[in-house]
């Protein structure tokens, strides 16, 4: 906790002038990057809360871009991320539904963490997106005055659908077929019209959810950084993991080599 603290200090106090200009390298760069990777955690938990339990989607998506944009500043000796973090914000600007910005953002957080922990080479080349000229807005008529016509009696509604049932699952984690000591399990809804995160921790091995309502999950793994567990695993659209939770009591074993 006090690692995070002092993170999240730094970077608001560079927030100031790192939008002038790049501050330049740390002289502890390997120290630099834990801490950042540590705040960051701490930034994509609370907007968890905020999406997950509030339903807050716009208030978790303010969150995670703010905190990436005042963190970009700071990583000019971390090119690779920085273009993380570029393509993550400019993909959530495309995006309309609250829901799906703050899940992209989501998203870039964790692919920065991992590369921050890998210290990556340099990032690929960008080609810019031409700007749309500013089209003069059209003139709304005034709709004509016209006889109202009867209305019509309201139709019953069906009764709504019942809530899927929940499931809850468990099982192991293994890589190269050992219990992995210490880690995390992120699971991704992919049946739900607004993605739901959800994340457990993994411990000796053996890891438990929470109730999951029943459907489809893309599922991610991240761990501690003595394990060296391959990138891939940390984010749900690369690790090729996913599982089908159905009511009641869920087996789920994950064997990663």
């Amino acid at each position: 906790m006090t690692r995070r603290l002092a993170a999240a200090a730094l970077v608001f106090a560079l927030a100031g002038t790192a939008y002038a200009a790049d501050p330049p390298a740390p002289a502890d760069a390997k120290a630099f990057d834990e801490l950042v990777r540590d705040t960051l955690a701490g930034v994509h938990n609370a907007g968890a809360d905020l999406y997950n339990t509030g339903k807050d989607y716009g208030g978790a998506y303010r969150l995670y871009e703010g905190s990436l944009r005042t963190t970009r500043p700071l990583l000019a000796h971390r090119p690779a991320a920085q273009t993380l973090i570029d393509d993550g914000l400019t993909a959530a600007g495309k995006e309309t539904d609250p829901a799906r910005k703050a899940f992209l953002l989501h998203e870039a957080i964790e692919k920065v963490r991992v590369e921050l922990k890998g210290a990556g080479g340099a990032p690929p080349k960008k080609t810019e997106t031409p700007k749309k000229p500013v089209e003069e807005p059209k003139k709304v008529e005034e709709p004509k005055k016209s006889v109202e016509p009867t209305p019509k009696p309201k139709e019953a509604k069906p009764d709504p659908a019942p809530a899927a049932a929940a499931g809850t699952v468990s099982g192991t984690v293994t890589y190269k077929g050992k219990p992995l000591a210490e880690g995390e399990l992120m699971f991704v809804s992919l049946d739900a019209k607004s993605p739901k995160v959800v994340t457990t921790a993994v411990a000796d091995g053996k890891y438990t959810t929470k109730a999951l309502s029943a459907g489809k999950y893309a599922v991610a793994v991240t761990a501690a950084a003595d394990a060296k567990l391959p990138a891939k695993f940390a984010t749900t659209d690369t690790s090729g993991l996913t599982v089908t939770v159905k009511a009641g009591a869920n087996t789920f074993d994950v064997e990663l080599k």
